[in-house]
């Protein structure tokens, strides 16, 4: 039989339980200062426990509210990323071009000019039918997908991105564009780095691998 999964309880009840052993705490130090220190002494403990315990109680309480709040935060904030990432959901890329760059002021970098048409999958047209040049990544082909609200250090951030129509480039003004498109950017990569892929949001595709042929002729794009 497979393991059985415990149960996290609600907030109410967790909060619930805590005030129950509060409760329990106060009764047992009432009565054993009552019952081993003089009245007025009994008298003290009592209500410093109480205070403890409301003061304790209270920064508990805002706890597991601001923890119950910033859950609820990320599974929205989840939801609404993988809607807007979905329009990507299977996209298929045609890479036309892989040309070495200079480095510019990032020499440890290996930087290559890449020309390349994304086509998205016609069937992920719902909710969104637009995507956003800006916030497209490149990451190692090896590269699997962070859980949400993780660290990407492996994503590499595409530099002076364009769009290339009927031939000539073309600035994007607001980065949303639909259906597919060729674009042409200037990336830096770590030398050890040889194959690639596409990243949107939780969505990878269109795995390429990097050309070092020197005979292609280097681009001042990335100066």
């Amino acid at each position: 039989m497979p393991p059985r999964r415990e149960i996290e309880p609600p907030v109410c009840a967790r909060i619930f339980y805590l005030l129950l052993a509060a409760l329990f705490v106060f009764l047992v130090a009432t009565v054993a200062a009552f019952r081993y220190l003089d009245w007025w002494q009994a008298l003290f403990v009592s209500a410093g426990t109480f205070l403890l315990l409301v003061s304790a109680g209270r920064w508990l309480v805002r706890h597991a509210v601001r923890m119950t709040i910033t859950r609820f935060g990320e599974e929205a904030t989840k939801g609404l990323i993988d809607v807007k990432s979905r329009v990507l959901r299977g996209a298929t890329v045609d890479v036309h071009a892989v040309r070495p760059a200079h480095a510019g002021d990032r020499p440890e970098l290996r930087w290559y000019e890449i020309e390349a048409t994304i086509f998205p999958d016609p069937s992920q047209t719902e909710p969104m039918s637009h995507w956003d040049v800006d916030d497209l990544r490149l990451v190692p082909a090896s590269a699997v997908l962070p859980a949400p609200f993780a660290s990407r250090e492996d994503e590499y951030e595409p530099h002076e991105l364009v769009l290339v129509e009927d031939g000539k480039p073309v600035i994007p003004v607001d980065g949303k564009v639909t259906g597919p498109r060729r674009l042409r950017f200037v990336v830096g990569v770590p030398s050890a780095v040889r194959d690639l892929q596409f990243r949107y949001f939780f969505e990878q595709f269109g795995p390429f691998r990097l050309s070092a042929n020197p005979a292609l002729p280097p681009s001042r794009a990335a100066e």
